[in-house]
């Protein structure tokens, strides 16, 4: 067999070594499926306390408004910043923004379903 070198011109070589370091400077995000038990309880402790924090506010404001959708509205609205830290700890722990804005909104939609029937029998009893 006859082999021969291979000559790769400048422009190709330097495409290739860009593209491996672009690889290394690419955010290396974890898969949630890898979540240690210690960053579950520690996210569920930021949505918990998310959950406490639209139930009070929402609670506080039901009998002042006419519609317990307003009461709900204005509750999530003031604890913006505790649906915050769930998105944050999740960034924190080394997920993907994509996957921390799934978990927030999920655990948004999770606490106005609790809340709605809650409202409505504060508004309905009194």
């Amino acid at each position: 067999m006859n082999y021969r070198p291979i000559r790769l011109s400048a422009a190709v070589l330097l495409g290739l070594t860009s593209a491996a370091a672009l690889a290394d400077e690419a955010p290396q995000f974890r898969d949630p499926g890898d979540m240690t038990v210690e960053e579950r309880s520690a996210i569920m402790q930021r949505v918990n306390d998310y959950n406490g924090c639209v139930f009070r506010e929402s609670m506080a404001r039901v009998d002042a408004l006419p519609d317990i959708r307003q009461a709900a509205d204005e509750g999530l609205g003031a604890c913006k910043a505790t649906l915050d830290a769930v998105r944050e700890t999740i960034l924190g722990f080394g997920f993907e923004a994509a996957f921390a804005e799934q978990f927030a909104r999920h655990s948004q939609n999770r606490a106005v379903h609790r809340l709605i029937p809650e409202l409505s029998l504060r508004k309905g009893g009194r």
